[in-house]
């Protein structure tokens, strides 16, 4: 056999070789999961069905398998993504992102114990990098699972990382209460206490923490604290900056985030374009609540009837209602002054739907008042002051609803008990200034 023949068997066997192993390597390649498309936004289902088609044109690719996670973690399909970030995981085993990610997804099913494996991995992989995420999270999880002597290392890992990190000092204040180390909590709680991360859940814990001291006196300031603060945004994940919505759930929370500025305006561009591309009873809903606070009280009136035409939901149909109820007590308001005949019926109008809320709804606070003020306003004040009352029974932290009874007992000379009602308004919300003047206009 010559020696061109010999190269030429050489270079057979290594190109069948080489057929053998991409043939072998395309048939065993990782399989992205089968999505269930039915229900999402068609934008969301279309950069799914992109993504799973990039990993079947390169499944060896972390970053792609990563990407089709991030997707489908923001569409809330939380095992899909964290199988396809376990894939990642495989692909990149020294990333500590996936494993990360593969965790976050799991803690919110029924079992988050299955969430501590990855987020350990994770912890492991960034032990050198100064990187606080997989240590808070792992510790939050473990906390959350009961498992207290575990959750303290990652803990005390991430307060050597940022020492002031709101987040690490409100769970290191829950594991010291776990403790009974009253005084440790404190101190951690009160490092947290004003971040608009942990500063509601801080002030709940402190009223618990001064509850179990017997100061009586501080819980009960910090219970009444919590009551007026907003929910806590969550703390600023870096492995999460990038996990975003598409289409229409994106689009829902940019309107969350202009409604959180005050930024009604734009608010209500966004929603009317979403309500165009699809009619949606809560989009009415959401839009009437806009315009409301804008002052555009016919539009919200508008709004506000289209949800309930296109709705048979109790829910929905209550909540629509009760918004409506709001937007014709202040345009009767409005009108008073130019038209009472037709500021009465409006009125009446008002009180009618807080009556069609509290139908089905018989503890719901802010129905109250709206038929209270609407009955104050057709001089029923008998009437008004007993819905009232009911309005603070049902919400007792409520400071609209000792507002306006502390206004309504004024009004009918009992002056003592009004001065009650307006003190514990101002409590229930020292930074509204309505209780402080009008318990400047009491006179004994």
């Amino acid at each position: 056999m010559g020696r061109r023949s010999q190269i030429a068997i050489v270079l057979l066997t290594v190109l069948a070789g080489v057929t053998v192993w991409y043939g072998w390597r395309r048939y065993s390649a990782p399989v992205p999961p089968e999505i269930a498309c039915t229900g999402l936004d068609p934008e969301v289902a279309d950069a799914i069905e992109t993504a799973r088609r990039k990993i079947h044109a390169d499944p060896y690719s972390a970053p792609s398998w990563g990407h089709l996670g991030k997707l489908l973690r923001a569409a809330q399909l939380y095992p899909e993504a964290a199988a396809c970030f376990a894939q990642a995981g495989r692909l990149e085993p020294k990333n500590p992102c996936w494993p990360y990610l593969q965790g976050e997804a799991l803690r919110s099913r029924a079992n988050g114990a299955e969430a501590v494996p990855p987020l350990q991995r994770a912890v492991a992989l960034a032990d050198s990098t100064g990187t606080l995420a997989p240590f808070l999270r792992l510790a939050e999880v473990l906390l959350a699972l009961g498992r207290n002597d575990e959750a303290e290392k990652p803990l005390r890992h991430a307060l050597e990382i940022e020492p002031d990190n709101p987040a690490v000092h409100y769970n290191l204040g829950l594991l010291a209460l776990e403790h009974g180390d009253l005084s440790g909590s404190l101190a951690h709680l009160k490092r947290c206490e004003h971040s608009p991360f942990t500063q509601r859940k801080a002030c709940i814990q402190l009223a618990a923490v001064y509850r179990r001291m017997g100061q009586t006196e501080k819980a009960d300031h910090y219970s009444r604290k919590a009551d007026t603060l907003p929910p806590d945004s969550n703390w600023l994940d870096p492995f999460l900056a990038d996990v975003r919505a598409v289409g229409r759930p994106a689009r829902l929370e940019e309107i969350h985030r202009l409604e959180k500025r005050g930024d009604y305006r734009a608010a209500v561009e966004q929603l009317t374009a979403l309500i165009q591309d699809k009619p949606d009873e809560r989009l009415y809903i959401a839009l009437g609540k806009d315009l409301y606070k804008l002052g555009d009280l016919d539009r919200a009136e508008q709004a506000l009837r289209s949800a309930l035409a296109l709705t048979s939901d109790d829910n929905v149909r209550a909540a629509a209602v009760h918004q409506l109820g709001r937007v014709l007590l202040t345009r009767a308001d409005k009108d008073a002054h130019h038209n009472p005949q037709q500021a009465r019926a409006e009125f009446e109008q008002a009180a009618a739907c807080a009556r069609q809320v509290l139908a089905s709804r018989p503890d719901h606070a802010m129905s109250y008042v709206v038929l209270g003020l609407a009955l104050r306003r057709l001089d029923k004040r008998p009437e008004a002051l007993e819905a009232l009352r009911t309005a603070v029974q049902c919400d007792p932290n409520s400071a609209d609803a000792h507002f306006y009874l502390g206004e309504t007992l004024a009004e009918a000379g009992q002056i003592p008990a009004a001065r009650a009602s307006l003190e514990r308004a101002q409590e229930c919300n020292p930074n509204d200034p309505r209780p402080r003047t009008a318990l400047a206009k009491l006179k004994d």
